[in-house]
């Protein structure tokens, strides 16, 4: 019970604590970084002429709706 005492109540414990956890998470984001580069390795770039059939300017199609509306 005295190193949860040390941890918790003394200024030194509070930062081992925040230095530990920033560790820890550091560690655990390093380990799923290496699980998603193997997972999605880097695709070759796609030409301009796919880009060209990817237009999602004109994904609202109801448009036309409200002009009968109007009416």
């Amino acid at each position: 019970m005295d190193i949860i005492n040390f941890l918790f109540n003394t200024g030194t414990g509070v930062a081992i604590l925040c230095f530990g956890g920033m560790v820890l998470f550091l560690i655990i984001a390093f380990v799923a970084e290496r699980k998603t580069h193997r997972m999605f390795y880097n695709h070759p770039e796609e030409s301009e002429e796919e880009d060209e059939w990817d237009d999602d300017d004109d994904w609202d199609d109801d448009d036309d709706d409200d002009e009968d509306d109007e009416k």
